[in-house]
């Protein structure tokens, strides 16, 4: 009885086969996807590139429950105007928002990051006679009381969900505080799990317990598009 055995394939050599199928499969995918939508073929370059780096570099995380396609954790942001040469990955969040007022930092290394999922601003009780001065006195010290819990955490970016009254956002401006606001409650669950950020209901439960998110920077970056439009 003679027994045959197929020489093992070097784990190096059989990574370099595979990639050379893979690849191969995900351009005849993207060709067809093109032509399926009415795209020119001049696109394959750019985008073969993004997705390449996106599936070799995406890597779900089971012990979190992640889904396994790569297509729950990437994002496709589209600016008008510039090159196909411009595409580019980008290893974050992004979203279209600007901060709240023009003396705000734009850019912030290592920032320290607080999400709130309220507003920050002073609900009036309606149907109740009030002298105008003192409506203001009350808004004014109901904001401090709650910005000076918010900067009790020492952050320097803070996310809100809906709005921040005017009066607040020149504290936290003095604070030195970074806000933006309106931002879409999907955006505030990514940057969370991004950078392990608690949700804060509202200002009047947040204690010490309190877990701040960190990243590498917190960049604005402005495009001007052929209408002119920032």
């Amino acid at each position: 009885k003679s027994t045959f055995r197929a020489a093992p394939i070097p784990e190096k050599s059989f990574r370099k086969s595979f990639r050379k199928q893979r690849l191969s499969h995900l351009g005849r995918m993207l060709s067809q996807q093109l032509r399926l939508h009415g795209l020119s073929h001049d696109w394959m370059e750019a985008i073969m590139r993004l997705v390449v780096t996106v599936s070799e570099n995406v890597i779900p995380d089971q012990e979190q429950n992640d889904q396994m396609s790569a297509r729950d954790y990437t994002q496709f942001k589209k600016v008008p105007g510039g090159s196909r040469s411009d595409c580019q990955v980008v290893w974050g969040v992004i979203c279209t928002k600007n901060v709240l007022h023009r003396n705000m930092q734009t850019s912030i290394k290592s920032p320290s990051i607080m999400l709130l999922r309220s507003a920050l601003a002073y609900q009036r009780v309606e149907n109740k006679m009030s002298s105008m001065d003192t409506l203001v006195m009350q808004e004014r010290e109901f904001l401090k009381k709650h910005v000076d819990k918010v900067t009790s955490l020492r952050p320097t970016l803070l996310l809100v969900e809906k709005a921040v009254s005017r009066h607040a956002q020149d504290l936290l401006l003095n604070k030195g505080i970074t806000v933006a606001t309106n931002v879409k409650p999907r955006v505030m669950d990514r940057i969370s799990r991004l950078c392990q950020a608690s949700q804060l209901v509202s200002v009047d439960q947040l204690n010490r317990s309190y877990v701040l998110g960190k990243c590498d920077l917190f960049h604005l970056k402005e495009f001007k598009v052929d209408t002119g439009v920032t």
